[in-house]
C-alpha cells in the first residue's frame, strides 16, 4: 500500500502524478489559408504549424505521433498484409 485510506479518498478526482504536456507532443494544425489566398508568386506558399494549445505558430516541431506506427493500428494490420508474407514483396 503507498497510502492510506484518507491520502486515496482525498485524490479521487486529482491524481498528481498525470504526464506533462512535455512528456507528449504539442498537437498543432496547419496555416491553411495561407496555402488558399496566398497571392501569384514563384515561390510556392507554406503552410506554417499553428499549436492548438497556445495558437501562436511553432517553429520547430520536436516531436509528434507516427500515424503509422501508433495511431493506425499497423501491428495489428501488417500481420494480415499479404504483401508483407514470407518472400512476397
Amino acid at each position: 500500500r503507498l497510502q492510506g485510506k484518507w491520502g486515496t479518498l482525498s485524490n479521487i478526482f486529482y491524481n498528481p502524478y498525470l504526464p506533462t504536456l512535455d512528456d507528449y507532443f504539442e498537437p498543432w494544425t496547419y496555416d491553411y489559408q495561407n496555402l488558399i489566398n496566398a497571392p501569384m508568386a514563384d515561390e510556392q506558399p507554406t503552410a506554417r504549424a499553428i499549436s492548438m494549445v497556445t495558437g501562436k505558430y511553432i517553429d520547430t516541431i520536436e516531436a509528434g505521433p507516427n500515424w503509422d506506427d501508433d495511431l493506425g493500428g499497423s501491428q495489428v494490420y501488417a500481420n494480415n498484409d499479404p504483401n508483407f508474407d514470407g518472400g512476397r514483396l
